[in-house]
């Protein structure tokens, strides 16, 4: 009984390394709900399965011996697959890609460690292949390998979908995922083939292929990828760069609008000083006030926001608030951003217009009354402080680093700019949308100019 009893949990228990690698595949955009929703799921699943393998054993109903762990290994899987494609969304395909490369891992460490017991019977090392010693010893060691090489694999995955909720990549995922499952085939035809007189070693070989296959199948799936992100990386530059290019030409020409307003007030300077004496000549102080508040309008409208002292940042500012102004929104703007390194102030910038132009976004969808945007930043020391506030009744999904992620394809390229800035200025970015409220507060030390 106790024999039975360490078996059978040593056989669910070396399903749970595989099941974690397909979850934590996925590590990159998985929320705080989401793992807690997978880790109780596969307990529920771990316990589930063990109390029902050992009710069959004990009970007689199935005969506890190798050839049915083999069967059982079929199965037992699918339980946690699909608790993952339920649990992580849309990402069916790169669930099968995840699939069928840790089970050609398995297959491989199995045949590895089948490989060391075998080498150690024959050296005379170990006892014969009937020994009861045998299954248990190899379960463990293949169990604590597998264990020892999850965070190479892991790694390698979360390198892989890092930018997939950025990039559209699911045609890409659609063909690629058939590779390694067509491979995951051919290793089970090899499994499944009981040849008596075919030596072991022999066996080695088409496992070795399929392995070598495997590798760099997943290097080239990667280096593809990291090519994607390069381009992709070169279009946000450039996409960046036509932005601020944008910003300065509509700055430039608020600028020449408000000169051309101060030139038809300086054409009309006599007028206006002729009118006014007269009013008081006539003692009509009333309109003659309301002359001067004419002229106060008209000297008004010739001048144009200064944010703050910084000339890129405030170009970027002047365009995207004004813009939010012009379509209702409630802009409250307060910034005390010195001159700074060109590339900062670019970076920054960029910065600015991404975050200003996802709330302008998300406050046209408010009602009116409701369409507010705040922005604040304090500078404290050699410390800035940055807070974007506006109204936003939906649900936002963060990823890892508490930045949202989006599953609509073509959006998300401001949260990644904002990541790179992150990365790049060592800055402290918190994301937050609590009682209608989505805020980006943001703190960094302004670099020396």
């Amino acid at each position: 009984m106790i024999y039975i009893l360490v078996t059978t949990c040593l056989l669910t228990l070396s399903i749970v390394p595989p099941a974690y690698l397909q979850y934590a595949s996925f590590g990159p955009f998985i929320s705080l709900r989401q793992r807690r929703l997978m880790y109780a799921g596969y307990a529920v699943c771990f316990v589930g399965e063990t109390l029902v393998l050992l009710y069959l054993f004990l009970s007689g109903y199935w005969s506890h011996c190798l050839v049915m762990f083999k069967r059982l290994y079929i199965v037992l899987w699918i339980p946690y697959f699909l608790w993952a494609v339920y649990i992580i969304r849309p990402f069916y395909f790169q669930h099968i890609y995840v699939f069928a490369l840790r089970s050609i891992f398995m297959i491989m460490l199995h045949t590895l460690m089948y490989y060391v017991f075998y080498v150690l019977i024959l050296l005379g090392l170990f006892p014969v292949w009937d020994s009861r010693l045998l299954y248990p010893l190899e379960m463990s060691l293949y169990t604590l390998s597998y264990t020892l090489c999850l965070p190479l694999l892991v790694r390698y995955f979360n390198d892989v979908f890092r930018n997939d909720h950025v990039l559209s990549t699911r045609g890409y995922w659609k063909y690629i995922c058939v590779l390694p499952c067509l491979l995951f085939a051919e290793a089970l035809f090899f499994i499944t083939q009981r040849v008596p007189n075919v030596i072991h070693f022999e066996m080695l070989v088409p496992r070795l292929i399929i392995a070598g296959a495997t590798v760099l199948i997943a290097l080239s799936v990667r280096a593809g990828l990291k090519q994607v992100d390069a381009v992709y990386l070169t279009y946000e530059r450039n996409d960046a760069l036509a932005a601020q290019i944008q910003s300065n030409q509509n700055y430039v020409q608020s600028l020449q609008e408000s000169q051309t307003l101060m030139e038809r007030f300086y054409d009309k300077r006599r007028e206006y000083l002729q009118r006014l004496t007269a009013l008081v000549s006539r003692q009509d102080y009333g309109a003659a006030l309301k002359l001067i508040e004419q002229i106060g309008l008209k000297l008004d409208q010739t001048k144009r926001q200064q944010y703050c002292k910084n000339a890129v940042v405030n170009a970027a500012l002047t365009t995207y608030l004004d813009g939010a102004a012009q379509k209702g929104i409630a802009v409250t703007a307060q910034a005390d951003i010195p001159e700074c390194s060109p590339s900062f102030s670019t970076d920054l910038s960029m910065v600015f217009s991404n975050l200003i132009e996802n709330a302008v976004q998300a406050s046209e969808k408010q009602p009116d009354g409701r369409r507010v945007l705040t922005l604040l930043a304090v500078r404290q020391a050699d410390m800035l402080n940055i807070l974007i506030k506006n109204r936003f009744d939906g649900t936002v999904v963060f990823n890892e680093d508490g930045l949202p992620v989006t599953e609509v394809p073509g959006h998300g390229i401001g949260m990644k700019s904002l990541a790179r800035f992150r990365d790049t200025y060592h800055a402290n970015i918190i994301c937050t949308c609590e009682k209608g409220w989505f805020s980006t507060y943001i703190r960094l030390a302004l670099p020396k100019v």
